[in-house]
């Protein structure tokens, strides 16, 4: 089993960017509890997200070839959020579940 990921949007400005993602499952058995832990990297270094290194969202369970449409608000400091509007960034999203290993993916985000 295994997951592609589609990017589909990235909205916002200033301290908050919401991401909307579409998760496959491309195996043809369903994934239970599955799970998206979200980190973002600018300039080299990681970022806070609400004040945490990673945010991480349940995904709930996805049927054999079929998709999901998943969104995450991230809210950054103020130095955080000023670097992420001169350098860009780096989202790292990892999906994961406890019946399949771990898959991460990576986008590289320029306002």
């Amino acid at each position: 089993m295994a997951f592609e990921v589609k990017i589909a949007n990235i909205s916002g400005s200033g301290l908050s960017r919401t991401v909307t993602a579409e998760i496959t499952n491309t195996g043809k058995k369903d994934v239970c509890n599955a799970w998206a832990q979200v980190e973002v990297f600018s300039d080299g270094l990681k970022m806070m997200i609400d004040g945490q290194g990673h945010v991480r969202q349940d995904l709930g369970d996805i049927a054999g070839k079929k998709t999901v449409t998943k969104q995450a608000t991230l809210r950054f400091g103020l130095l955080d959020g000023l670097r992420m509007q001169q350098a860009g960034a780096r989202i790292v999203l990892t999906i994961g579940s406890g019946s399949v290993p771990e898959q991460t993916f990576n986008y590289d985000y320029r306002p």
